[in-house]
C-alpha cells in the first residue's frame, strides 16, 4: 500500500494547546488538516488562523462526528487529543 502524497488528518481538540501544535505540525508536513473542536467559535477562529478546515465535533453528540466522517470520506490520520 502506498502512502498518499497529501494525507488527510483530523485533530480533535485542535483549537488550543498540544492539539493546536499538532495541527500546525501536520499542516507544515503537507497534510490536509481538519481541526475539530467542541466550541464552534473557538474552533473556527483557530482554524482560520492556522489556514485549515474546521469541523465541530462533540463526542457526547454522535451525530456531530458521524456527519464529519461521512462528508470527508474518512481520514488517513486521526489524532484524538
Amino acid at each position: 500500500m502506498t502512502r498518499p502524497l497529501h494525507p488527510t488528518a483530523l485533530v480533535t481538540g485542535g483549537n488550543r494547546g498540544i492539539g493546536r501544535a499538532i495541527v500546525a505540525g501536520l499542516k507544515a508536513k503537507g497534510c490536509a488538516v481538519t481541526l475539530a473542536a467542541r466550541s464552534d467559535e473557538a474552533g473556527r477562529r483557530a482554524a482560520a488562523e492556522l489556514g485549515v478546515a474546521f469541523a465541530r465535533i462533540d463526542l457526547t453528540e454522535p451525530d456531530s462526528y458521524f456527519e464529519v466522517l461521512t462528508r470527508a470520506g474518512g481520514f488517513d490520520i486521526l489524532v484524538n487529543n
